[in-house]
């Protein structure tokens, strides 16, 4: 669960890395599936599921050559 604050008129949330355990800042408007960088270099998935917001480490993309 992150802590919620305002800056210059929009809310931002507070999350935690998932690879580092750093603090990650997330804007108000963040979509489910929103990939984003981290300062520790992760590249990271955002999970949304009701109230609860998550980060899961990027798995890059699979080729699936047409099948």
């Amino acid at each position: 669960m992150g802590v919620a604050f305002v800056t210059g008129g929009c809310m931002v949330r507070t999350v935690v890395c998932p690879v580092c355990g750093g603090e990650v800042e997330l804007m108000d408007d963040v979509m489910d599936g929103e990939i984003i960088e981290h300062d520790c270099g992760a590249t990271l998935v955002v999970r949304i599921e009701g109230d609860n917001i998550k980060l899961e480490e990027f798995q890059g993309v699979e080729e699936d050559w047409g099948e």
